[in-house]
C-alpha cells in the first residue's frame, strides 16, 4: 500500500534517496547540488540529526527548486553548515518560516546566522557548522558535483520522455 501526504514533495516512504533530491530539486543544478552537500555531511555539522532531517526541513517549508539553491548560495554563502544551521533554528523555534522565506526572497537580509549558530550550539552542543565528512571519493565537491549534474540530466530525460508521450 503506497501512502501519500498532501503538500508535500517527500510524499511517499518507499522513495529513494535518489527520489527525494529529483522530487526536492525539480532538476535544478544549484539545488541538487546543496542537496548533495546536505547528505554528505549533515551528520557531521549535525550529529543529533537524523538522515535527511534537513531534507525534510526544506520539504515542510515548501522550499524547492531554484529556492534551494538560493538560500544555500545567497543566504548561506554557499555554506551547507549555516544552511543546515537556518534549518535547525527553524526546528529550534529561533526563526519562523517568514523570516526564511524573506531571507531567500532578499539575499540573506534579515538573517544573523552568527547569532543563530550561537543559539543552536547553546541548546545544542555538538552542533558544528565547520563539520564535514572525511574527504573520501564520495564525499569530494567535484564528485558531488558530478552527481549533482548527472541526476540534472536524468530529471531532463524524464521530462522529455513524458513530454514526448503526451505529444503521440
Amino acid at each position: 500500500m503506497e501512502m501519500k501526504i498532501p503538500g508535500v514533495r517527500i510524499n511517499d516512504l518507499h522513495m529513494t534517496t535518489k527520489d527525494v533530491v529529483l522530487a526536492m530539486c525539480g532538476g535544478n543544478p544549484g539545488a541538487i547540488t546543496a542537496c548533495m552537500e546536505i547528505l554528505a555531511h549533515e551528520k557531521y555539522i549535525d550529529p543529533g540529526a537524523f538522515t535527511m532531517a534537513s531534507l525534510l526541513d526544506l520539504d515542510m517549508l515548501h522550499v524547492y527548486d531554484d529556492r534551494i539553491y538560493m538560500l544555500w548560495n545567497d543566504v548561506c554563502h554557499r555554506n551547507v553548515g549555516l544552511m543546515i544551521a537556518v534549518l535547525r533554528a527553524k526546528q529550534l523555534g529561533h526563526i519562523d518560516e517568514r523570516a526564511i522565506n524573506i531571507a531567500i526572497d532578499n539575499r540573506g537580509k534579515g538573517i544573523n546566522l552568527d547569532l543563530l549558530v550561537r543559539r543552536i550550539q547553546e541548546e545544542l552542543p555538538n552542533f558544528n557548522p565547520d563539520g564535514r565528512a572525511p574527504l573520501t571519493a564520495a564525499a569530494h565537491p567535484a564528485v558531488i558535483a558530478a552527481q549533482a549534474q548527472e541526476l540534472s540530466r536524468e530529471d531532463d530525460d524524464k521530462k522529455r520522455d513524458k513530454y514526448e508521450a503526451v505529444k503521440v
